[in-house]
């Protein structure tokens, strides 16, 4: 069963959080037959305010099998006890980017006004991240409007493995922080041995700023940030 968890931004006496089904029904137990069926929601990004009051999200598939190719909206309640979701099937968004890349493997996203950008994860037989551009609409029900490759993003190799994007998260600036894993695997479906993991800065340009690789070889597959006045936490 697929779920959003809610937890309190500061740590709160008996607040321990709060869990709401995406979808209905229930995931196998069995690890093999839970990873062919499952929605892989790869993404959640926040929605513009303008488009709801409190500022809905958006679980969005990884696109990397059929069954991963939908969107939830998530709006929810003032006290995030609740919510309404909305089911949306992306495979007419997801087909226009298989004609683009060697393997669709969407694992993050950032909103720019009614712009939706999307970073579709390279692996070892097709090393490049790819970045896309397309409008909010195409993800929350609308028709799907032209899709735009803006980058094709080689990043830096960790033990022979190359690095690949997981995630990404929108500064007040404009630039981008991404997480970025390197995975030995040459497809989008199949785990591999973990290599090393890294962050990555880049400008509103999407040119690379900075890359910074992680001490311990995590895999992280997800990522926020929010600037501080002593830099980026």
């Amino acid at each position: 069963l697929p779920i959003l968890g809610i937890f309190p931004a500061m740590e709160a006496d008996g607040d321990a959080g709060r869990v709401i089904a995406l979808l209905p029904g229930t995931l196998p137990s069995e690890a093999a037959a839970r990873k062919a069926v499952k929605p892989d929601f790869e993404i959640l990004a926040r929605l513009p305010a303008s488009d709801d009051a409190s500022g809905a999200l958006l679980a969005i598939g990884s696109g990397s099998t059929p069954q991963r190719m939908n969107a939830v909206r998530i709006e929810l309640a003032p006290d995030a006890t609740a919510a309404r979701t909305t089911l949306f099937d992306l495979s007419s968004l997801f087909a226009r980017l298989a004609a683009m890349v060697d393997q669709v493997n969407l694992e993050g996203a950032i909103v720019r006004d009614d712009r939706l950008i999307l970073f579709n994860r390279g692996n070892m037989s097709a090393p490049a991240t790819h970045i896309f551009e397309t409008s909010l609409s195409s993800a929350t029900g609308g028709a799907v409007a032209e899709i735009r490759l803006i980058k094709k993003m080689t990043l830096p190799l960790c033990d022979g493995v190359p690095l690949s994007v997981t995630d990404a998260a929108l500064l007040d600036d404009g630039r981008i922080m991404l997480s970025a894993v390197a995975e030995a695997t040459g497809d989008s479906y199949a785990d591999g041995e973990l290599a090393g993991a890294a962050l990555i800065l880049l400008d509103a340009d999407l040119e690379v700023m900075q890359v910074r690789i992680l001490d311990a070889a995590v895999k992280v597959e997800g990522i926020t940030a929010h600037q501080t006045a002593s830099g980026v936490k």
